[in-house]
């Protein structure tokens, strides 16, 4: 995964205060199968992800962020600049 995008969930899953126990939660009710090992691991930039994989954990962590009253900061895999 590139760096980047690891880095922007791992920021996004610490401000919101949520374990990867929890995200890994939220994403697997989205309909998310990798296990929480994985999701370790693309947090830190370990894991690439899908991009069907990486948008369950965006919406997963944009949900809370509006559960908060937040915008949904975080961008999907399309909204973002092509990876080389």
């Amino acid at each position: 995964m590139d760096r980047s995008r690891a880095s922007d969930l791992e920021a996004a899953r610490d401000a919101l205060g949520l374990t990867v126990s929890q995200l890994w939660i939220a994403y697997f009710g989205l309909g998310g199968n990798l296990l929480p090992a994985a999701i370790s691991a693309a947090l830190s930039g370990d894991l690439d992800l899908r991009d069907h994989d990486h948008d369950l954990l965006v919406q997963a962590l944009n949900d809370r962020f509006s559960d908060l009253d937040q915008d949904h900061p975080i961008a999907y895999a399309d909204e973002l600049p092509p990876t080389e």
